[in-house]
């Protein structure tokens, strides 16, 4: 197959970070794989330096986004090996350390990392288990489960709390809450809850939206104005900005459009609506770089008539039908991004928008702690459906710490000082989950471990391990047997 100049760059390069972006059916995956594959093809030797030596399969990383595309990833590298491997077994001398090593290369890519990547994070979590406290059996839950364990744990925590006679939570309840329940206070928990899942620090992040409703500063001094708020003025100013070129760019459209108007009398009446767009525009552009009360004195020019927005001239006017419906259109533009922002962000004056956004802190802090409560009980509930320890201890020993371990009808809890808690557990009477067979022969002659004792000769054991059904179900999946 012939490689245009970017894609053989896309194969070839090493040693460095490389980004490709392409367009849906331009050979992406081909590409991808010849990547992989001339990597695993090139020779062996000692003086090679190490970015040149050939890659194996068992140390690559390739992410898809489903599994199909994994699949085929895998199959199209391993047809590419077994060709590789025909094509030298047709040389003369074949090189039969390449064939040896494109073999193995075939084998270890049954457990190659070519995966979509959930499957990746799942082998991840799997593989290091013990070091974040999670039951190596742990299953991904279905969406209609998780739903279910969502409602459990908020009728759980709402019932909780109206009973305890929670003030903040009746009150914004009743600001948000409807007749028919709390439902959609669940759906802002729960849609909180989601968002901070993809923050690197939940916790932290839902107390920075509460801090931004603070009526106080870091220093504890009230705050006066409006830019105090500064994540709130940024969102404002930032929104206000967004609308003003909106507004800016219908302007300019509006007078292009005019200046086509010949007739002078239907021009005169144009540019006089196109000088009050422009009053209009002109006080609101300045007041944005001055207070809050500048900002909004320049939107209440827009509710008196000596100020406003003109209509459009109507009656007979000598112009193209054409050309008058879209001056009228860009005029409406104009009107619409200035009404909007209006409507969006300059409704009130300042006192009372820092007043709402003084209620708004207890609202805020309301919601904020029933997020922090739903997080913490709906992961502790998804942890105790997949924990379990494994037999009947007649007796449970600390490792590695001093702290006291809890043991009682067969659980295990301990308050743990350090990152790990080691512990050694004694059963008795369990069957373990390996049924363990050993079978001795000398000079190719089985013996009985009895009859074989005092004799000499070439002797062989073969050890065979196979799962014991009437163990405890899951133990033989993830505890390991080591043989010495």
């Amino acid at each position: 197959m012939g490689w245009t100049k970017e894609q053989q760059q896309a194969i070839d390069l090493d040693n460095k970070n490389i980004l490709v972006s392409a367009a849906a059916g331009s050979g992406k995956t081909a590409v991808l794989v010849e990547r992989v594959v001339s990597h695993l093809l090139r020779p062996l030797g000692e003086n090679r330096p190490e970015a040149e030596k050939p890659w194996s399969v068992d140390e690559l990383l390739v992410v898809t986004f489903t599994k199909a595309a994994a699949a085929e990833m895998s199959d199209r590298i391993g047809q590419r090996l077994q060709k590789a491997i025909a094509q030298e077994l047709e040389n003369t001398p074949p090189n039969k350390a390449l064939i040896s090593r494109l073999q193995r290369q075939i084998i270890l890519l049954a457990g190659a990392s070519i995966s979509t990547i959930d499957s990746f994070c799942q082998s991840i979590i799997k593989n290091n288990f013990a070091d974040i406290d999670l039951d190596p059996r742990f299953r991904v839950a279905n969406e209609n489960e998780l739903i279910l364990l969502q409602q459990e744990i908020l009728d759980e925590i709402f019932e909780n709390r109206y009973a305890q006679g929670d003030a903040l939570l009746e009150e914004f309840g009743e600001k948000y809450g409807t007749d028919r329940g709390d439902y959609q206070l669940y759906n802002i928990v729960l849609k909180l809850h989601d968002q901070s899942r993809n923050q690197p620090f939940p916790e932290h992040w839902l107390r920075q939206l509460v801090e931004a409703y603070s009526p106080v500063d870091e220093k504890k001094a009230p705050k006066k104005y409006l830019q105090d708020y500064t994540l709130w003025w940024q969102m404002i100013y930032s929104g206000l900005q967004q609308h003003m070129a909106k507004a800016m760019a219908a302007r300019e459209k509006f007078y292009l459009l005019v200046e086509q108007v010949d007739e002078p009398k239907t021009r005169a009446k144009y540019d006089e609506r196109l000088d009050r767009i422009d009053s209009i525009l002109n006080g609101i552009n300045e007041a944005l770089d001055k207070d809050w009360q500048d900002i909004y004195d320049a939107f209440r020019v827009l509710d008196y008539k000596e100020t406003k927005f003109i209509n459009m001239p109507g009656g007979k006017l000598d112009i193209d039908p054409d050309l008058r419906e879209a001056i009228k259109n860009a005029n409406d533009g104009v009107k619409i991004a200035v009404e909007q922002m209006r409507k969006d962000f300059v409704l009130d004056p300042e006192d009372i928008m820092l007043e709402d956004l003084a209620k708004l802190y207890h609202d805020a802090e309301a919601i904020v702690e029933l997020v922090l409560e739903f997080n913490q009980a709906y992961r502790a509930a998804k942890k105790e459906r997949n924990i379990i320890d494994y037999g009947d201890y007649s007796e449970v020993k600390n490792m590695n710490t001093d702290d006291k371990i809890n043991f009682s009808s067969g659980k295990v809890t301990i308050n743990n000082s350090a990152d790990k808690l080691y512990y050694e557990g004694i059963m008795e009477n369990v069957q373990i989950p390996w049924k363990v067979d050993i079978s001795y022969k000398l000079d190719g002659k089985e013996y009985s471990p009895k009859d074989i004792a005092g004799k000499s000769g070439a002797l062989k054991m073969e050890i065979k391990i196979t799962k014991n059904d009437s163990a405890k179900e899951g133990f033989f999946d993830n505890y390991a047997l080591q043989t010495v």
